[in-house]
């Protein structure tokens, strides 16, 4: 798993982000929705980081974990058009396979609308990369 500031896709072809509760993204291409992660347990979020970067090794992808960028569920939901439209839902989707996994999705489909609702999207986020434990401090201290 890559998470740096740059557009990856997956070799299913879907470009996959993580969030948190604070929300985490792992690549910044943002499309009409997207898988992330909502903030579970460090051990798990780590094990899954473990998990991708083997599957990417196997695959023949020299991939390496740099950090997350993060916000939280709130600040997803606010985000809003000029007519005062929420523009972004957040659903988790976890299962017993994977209970930190939620879904991002776009509520508008104007093509240009949507596009800037996306920019804000990416602009709720913090800036640059940063490592797993230091999300959960954050996160913790929000609480």
């Amino acid at each position: 798993m890559v998470l740096k500031p740059e557009v990856k896709k997956e070799n299913t072809g879907q470009n996959v982000l993580n969030l948190t509760k604070p929300i985490r993204l792992t690549f910044l291409y943002i499309p009409l929705n997207f898988s992330v992660n909502l903030l579970t347990s460090l051990e798990e979020l780590n094990k899954k980081v473990e998990y991708k970067l083997k599957l990417d090794q196997e695959r023949g992808k020299d991939r390496d974990f740099l950090g997350v960028v993060y916000t939280t569920c709130e600040n997803v939901r606010s985000i809003k058009t000029n007519d005062n439209i929420k523009a972004f839902c957040v659903y988790d989707t976890g299962n017993k396979h994977d209970i930190s996994h939620a879904d991002i999705c776009q509520t508008i489909s104007s093509r240009v609308e949507g596009s800037r609702m996306r920019f804000k999207l990416r602009k709720a986020f913090s800036e640059k990369p940063v490592t797993l434990d230091v999300v959960f401090t954050t996160a913790n201290n929000r609480e």
